[in-house]
């Protein structure tokens, strides 16, 4: 039986080593621009692929490069949508309120979009804490991913190498958690890095199973000197020996067998992932004190300061600054040498955006969403998706 494939891709704009500026630029140029160029080579080639899209990324491309929306829903046989929140969050730092709101926002935001879904959830940085999984029964989302890769040594031998089921906190009913190949980002990076497919083909043959289940970063190619490129080299050099099929494809195929109920000492539960890479040297620690007094009123505030908020719990302000810049190789121009993924200055965006919170008045709401601050990335960026969801009724 040949095997199969199925690549599931996390794009997401605020990503730490992403600049709003760099991502404003992506998004240029209609039908020529990076990203549509990016997902366009997907659908030339024909190579199915299930999106992970955050809400707030696909608001941004809503507004900036509605092309690339457009192309998802024309190539519907190519791209599936899964779920994902709007803001891509550490949720093991949130109230379970604050939870479903973010879950719920960004689900209305895809639903609105995107023609083609399924009903699988993403957790930003693979954290997702049992009383969430109550936020997606209700919306029906019934399968979630673990990556054991992220995880420590210990809770990785616990995880099941295949399907199993996740009870809620009330064991009343449940979610299908389905473990994803964490090793073939690797060799997917090692593609894009040194045009070169080989690496990659050899780990999807060796995967486990008869299905590879893949997770990876669909921002990768906007890090590197012609990403778009690269992509297409790698899609190009994708060995015919295995076929992709859509993430719905292959769960349509699962069995009873194959979702069986893991034996102890198996895990039951969500793994709890480790915060230290995201609070290393605590540097933001007064940060996320501030953040979380303000927000614990947030339900009751308008709708600016909940875009404003939205925007505040991106994960990535954590990453810019505790986390180190990625030291790579690569192949440019047919030489190889050293490269430097710069973390951004998303941290001082987080401050900034804090400051809206605690010191919110009308005046400089009504200048943001004029657009007066259009020179500053980060708050434009701000303006548009409150734009976004304000006229489609979202918030």
């Amino acid at each position: 039986m040949a095997k199969l494939l199925v690549d599931i891709v996390n794009l997401n704009a605020d990503a730490s080593c992403l600049e709003t500026e760099r991502w404003f630029r992506a998004l240029e140029g209609g039908t020529n621009s990076e990203l549509y160029q990016w997902l366009n080579a997907y659908a030339l080639q024909n190579k199915r692929v299930t999106l992970g899209i955050t809400g707030a990324t696909a608001a941004d491309m809503a507004m900036l490069n509605p092309e690339s929306i457009r192309l998802i829903n024309v190539h519907a046989d190519v791209f599936e949508v899964i779920y994902r929140p709007f803001a891509h969050d550490a949720a093991q730092l949130r109230r379970h309120d604050q939870a479903m709101l973010n879950q719920n926002i960004g689900k209305r935001t895809i639903d609105q979009l995107f023609r083609r879904r399924t009903n699988a959830f993403l957790p930003p940085e693979f954290m997702l804490p049992t009383d969430q999984l109550v936020g997606l029964v209700e919306h029906e989302q019934r399968h979630t991913f673990v990556n054991a890769r992220r995880l420590s040594p210990e809770q990785r031998e616990r995880i099941p190498d295949h399907p199993y089921h996740l009870r809620d906190i009330f064991l009343d009913t449940y979610v299908t958690c389905h473990p994803v190949d964490g090793g073939l980002t690797t060799h997917y990076l090692h593609a894009l890095h040194f045009y070169n497919s080989e690496p990659w083909n050899k780990a999807v043959r060796r995967a486990s199973g008869s299905t590879a289940l893949g997770w990876r970063d669909g921002e990768s190619f906007l890090f590197v000197p012609d990403g778009v490129g690269r992509e297409a080299d790698w899609l190009a050099g994708e060995s015919e020996d295995f076929s992709r099929i859509h993430f719905s494809e292959y769960v349509e195929n699962l069995t009873e067998s194959d979702l069986r109920t893991p034996e102890s000492p198996c895990l039951r539960h969500y793994p709890i992932h480790s915060l230290t890479p995201w609070s290393r040297d605590s540097r933001m620690v007064g940060f996320l004190q501030t953040l979380h007094a303000e927000e614990r009123i947030i339900l009751k505030k308008a709708s600016f300061q909940k875009a404003v908020w939205l925007q505040a719990i991106n994960s990535d302000i954590l990453s810019s600054v505790e986390k180190t810049s990625p030291q790579i190789r690569l192949i440019e121009n047919g030489k190889e040498r050293d490269f430097t993924i710069w973390r951004t200055e998303r941290h001082t965006e987080g401050i900034g955006l804090l400051y809206l919170l605690t010191n919110w008045n009308e005046e400089l709401e009504r200048d943001i969403l004029a657009g007066d601050f259009d020179e500053v990335p980060y708050l434009e960026k701000l303006r548009l998706r409150h734009q976004f969801l304000t006229d489609r009724g979202i918030l």
